[in-house]
C-alpha cells in the first residue's frame, strides 16, 4: 500500500510520432489538478500549480507532483491519455 503524500512522476515520450495528452482521473471520468515542476529542458523557474492535463511530444518530458493526501483511502486514479490519433 503507497502513502497517502505527494508523489513525482515522470513521463517521458519514447514514440517516433505520437502525441499524447494526459490527465489525471477516477473512474467516473472526474479530472484532478497536478503540479508540473519540468520538462525536457529540466525544471521550471516555478511549478505550474493546478494544471488538468499536459501534452507531451515525442522525445519531450513532463514532470508532475500529484498530492494524494487530498483522496480519500481506497481512491483508484488513472493517468488516461485523452488525445484523438489520426
Amino acid at each position: 500500500m503507497s502513502k497517502r503524500r505527494k508523489y513525482r512522476f515522470r513521463f517521458l515520450n519514447g514514440s517516433n510520432a505520437r502525441f499524447y495528452r494526459i490527465f489525471l482521473n477516477a473512474s467516473n471520468g472526474q479530472t484532478f489538478p497536478m503540479t508540473q515542476i519540468a520538462t525536457e529542458g529540466g525544471l521550471l523557474a516555478r511549478p505550474i500549480p493546478g494544471i488538468r492535463s499536459f501534452q507531451v511530444a515525442p522525445a519531450e518530458r513532463v514532470e508532475v507532483v500529484v498530492d494524494f493526501s487530498n483522496f480519500p483511502d481506497n481512491t483508484t486514479l488513472f493517468f488516461e491519455n485523452r488525445l484523438q490519433q489520426a
